[in-house]
């Protein structure tokens, strides 16, 4: 099964409103799809909902419990592996798989969500990258329409070649204010 995890050069890139943009658009042709945010922090900023996870489940029509979107929701806003391990929680790479395997169960394609950029530490053991390279998914990278794009663009996709990944595509997600001519400028240069 194809499976795409929407990956981003940082946290609070818009990962999650590309992702629901993608998941919408697929289900609206009727697609099925399985989504997977496997771990989401912040939970308690949103009264213990994991709400990233929430929205991609929306998006895709409520067809997976939330419990089977984000097996792993955490409280605080921090990396996945620091409050995993404050917890006393163990998220093994089987696990994860687990929870990849029960979320792509009667879907033709999966699309995961990860957490924060490529290189955030996702549990004890994987980065975001790692877990992308592990189970061979095709990747679309979200990065902020903003100064500094180009860098963090250049530097994730090398780090996604590094690994054996090839990119779907770029999204240079515009979200807020962005002024200036030099946002016309960073597609180009990518």
């Amino acid at each position: 099964m194809p499976r795409i995890a929407i990956v981003g050069t940082d946290t609070e890139v818009g990962k999650t409103t590309v992702g629901v943009a993608l998941i919408a658009a697929l289900a609206a042709r009727g697609h099925a799809l399985g989504v997977l945010k496997p771990i989401e922090s912040g939970t308690d900023d949103n009264s213990g909902l994991p709400a990233d996870a929430d929205a991609l489940r929306r998006a895709a029509g409520n067809r997976q419990s939330l419990e089977t979107v984000c097996p792993w929701p955490l409280p605080r806003p921090v990396a996945p592996a620091e409050e995993l391990e404050r917890l006393g929680l163990d998220v093994t790479p089987d696990a994860l798989a687990r929870a990849r395997d029960t979320a792509a169960t009667g879907a033709e394609l999966l699309l995961v969500e990860t957490a924060g950029g490529l290189r955030s530490p996702l549990t004890t053991e994987w980065t975001c990258l790692d877990l992308c390279a592990a189970w061979s998914t095709h990747c679309l990278l979200v990065v902020p329409d903003r100064l500094g794009a180009i860098n963090q663009a250049s530097l994730s996709l090398l780090a996604l070649e590094q690994a054996g990944l090839e990119p779907l595509a770029v999204v240079l997600n515009r979200f807020g204010a962005c002024e200036g001519p030099e946002h016309d400028t960073y597609a180009k240069w990518l």
